[in-house]
């Protein structure tokens, strides 16, 4: 069976729009997970500073930590929209950036907590009596 230029011009286009939508779908997976982890983080430290176990340093640096990997994940996911768009047959993406704000606004309280927390323990410090 002889194929046209035309024909095996389709059929590359068919296999790189199914290549380009197993990718999407490969990513997306990747980003439902990782947002997962980030979540699981999330509330672990909850946890952690709850407890009053570990010094608000290191619990602030987590925090910072957290954040940072949130607006990667939050980059990663609007590129991945791009790819989506992309595509012949763009695949139903739901607007999540309500979602994002609310998440940011979320992890934003978070650090003026722990920071008030600190301005806090710094001052109970100040009022201890000096033991020298």
């Amino acid at each position: 069976m002889k194929l046209s230029n035309k024909d095996i011009e389709k059929q590359l286009d068919r296999s790189l729009e199914l290549f380009k939508q197993v990718e999407f779908e490969k990513n997306l997976a990747e980003m439902i997970d990782k947002l997962n982890k980030l979540g699981e983080k999330q509330s672990q430290l909850s946890e952690k500073t709850q407890d009053k176990n570990e010094s608000l340093e290191n619990l602030k640096e987590q925090q910072k930590d957290l954040n940072k990997e949130f607006e990667d994940a939050k980059n990663k996911l609007s590129e991945l929209e791009k790819k989506n768009q992309e595509l012949e047959e763009p695949n139903k993406f739901p607007n999540i950036e309500k979602d994002q704000e609310e998440i940011k606004k979320e992890l934003e309280e978070v650090m003026e907590t722990s920071g008030r927390m600190s301005g806090k323990a710094l001052q109970n410090r100040r009022n201890l009596p000096q033991t020298r």
